[in-house]
């Protein structure tokens, strides 16, 4: 049932909407210029009006959370906070002096008069630049309230900044006959790496490991030599315990960069953290073998110089490992030499046994194959040939990744943004 009209309701995303409404102090302390009121806190032992532009980052984070949870005109708030969420974004005091000055709690009655969404910024609505221009804001705000030590604020300033270019436009022919909403989708991913990356380092403090590589990887399917992005996943690949991810990722960012002191420390890291992995499995597997032999990770009379030569053996193994990938990603991987090919079937796809081939001897491959070689393809025009193949690999391209933004649709990740009629 419907209570009101929606002009009675606050509505989510309100960055720019202006509230106006009255406030009565009950219980504690705060500063008034974080509720919107410019009289004394004293003075809120009675109804003080209030004005407040929300997404400014000028009013407490408890008052606007407040304001955003049960926003409506006539409505009457209690607000009980405490400590950080008492301070506004703006108020860049270093969270280690907020020790006992916001500790005790304020309770407060609101009641709201007014709700003006002439200024609100619409993310449908805004154009690029305008997304890009607040996207820095918010970028550079998350920055100083993480010098600040307020870590968890940052990370949610930084969130709001990446849904800026969660919305796409269509890139199909039909809407986006010149690729105009392309390029303009292209910009967006671009002007979002930074936010990303600030966020998956905000939630690789807190522990969410997984979250951050979620960033990342969305970061790095943007910008593939993203130096910073590959520095970052390599870290968390080594907190994940994925040593050959990380040293992929690490690797990469080395030959990007030259190198620096970062990202020899978090080689370093690696390198120690793996070791210490190896030594916890040989202490555990190291009676995995067969009692008339000596144990393999025993410490006490081990030959040096076997040592020395399976840690070469393991080197040259990583590395092997390493060419097999780069030569894998390049299409170059090597293949064995066959005898005989027979066609690929699928045996399990078809319910009919007579289109099902028998099982046939050498004699039968021999003149499969020479069938084969006689059915020569002839190409008359090469070049509508070629033309025709990259049409293929262009709409090949195009399939897939309609595909992939269907699928980040679907999971929410996404809106389609449809153009305003001229």
């Amino acid at each position: 049932e419907k209570y009101g009209t929606e002009a009675d309701f606050l509505r989510r995303p309100a960055d720019g909407t202006i509230v106006r409404g009255q406030i009565r102090k009950l219980k504690g302390m705060a500063n008034p210029k974080a509720f919107g009121v410019k009289s004394a806190w004293s003075s809120l032992d009675e109804d003080q009006p209030f004005e407040v532009h929300l997404g400014e980052g000028e009013i407490a984070e408890a008052f606007e959370a407040a304001l955003l949870h049960c926003g409506k005109i006539g409505n009457i708030l209690r607000l009980a906070a405490a400590g950080e969420t008492l301070l506004h974004d703006n108020d860049h005091e270093d969270a280690s002096n907020l020790i006992g000055k916001y500790d005790n709690e304020i309770v407060v009655e609101i009641c709201i008069k007014e709700i003006d969404e002439s200024n609100k910024r619409e993310i449908m609505k805004m154009k690029m630049d305008q997304k890009i221009a607040r996207a820095d804001i918010l970028r550079a705000r998350g920055s100083k309230l993480w010098t600040m030590g307020r870590k968890r604020r940052a990370e949610m300033i930084w969130h709001d900044g990446t849904r800026l270019f969660s919305f796409i436009k269509p890139e199909d022919s039909a809407f986006d006959p010149t690729d105009v909403h392309m390029k303009e989708n292209e910009t967006g991913r671009m002007a979002s790496i930074p936010l990303l990356l600030n966020e998956a380092l905000a939630m690789r403090a807190r522990g969410a490991i997984k979250d951050a590589r979620i960033n990342l990887d969305e970061a790095l399917d943007y910008d593939p030599n993203h130096a910073k992005a590959l520095f970052r996943r390599g870290q968390i690949f080594v907190d994940l315990q994925l040593w050959d991810h990380a040293r992929y990722d690490l690797a990469r960012c080395l030959d990007l960069t030259g190198g620096n002191r970062d990202l020899d420390n978090e080689l370093a890291r690696l390198r120690r953290l793996q070791r210490r992995q190896d030594a916890k499995d040989g202490k555990y597997f190291k009676d995995a073998f067969a009692d008339d032999r000596q144990a393999i990770y025993d410490d006490v009379d081990l030959d040096p110089t076997k040592m020395a030569k399976a840690r070469q053996e393991l080197r040259d193994w990583a590395k092997k490992q390493e060419l097999l990938a780069k030569q894998k990603k390049e299409g170059n991987t090597p293949t064995l030499k066959r005898e005989h090919t027979t066609p690929a079937w699928d045996w399990t796809a078809s319910y009919s046994t007579k289109d099902r081939p028998k099982l046939v001897s050498t004699t039968a491959i021999t003149e499969l194959e020479t069938k084969i070689e006689s059915d020569v393809v002839k190409i008359d025009d090469l070049q509508a040939e070629i033309e025709e193949l990259d049409e293929e690999e262009e709409e090949a391209r195009r399939l897939a990744k309609q595909e992939y933004y269907n699928t980040q649709i679907g999971l929410g990740n996404m809106r389609i943004q449809v153009p305003e009629s001229e």
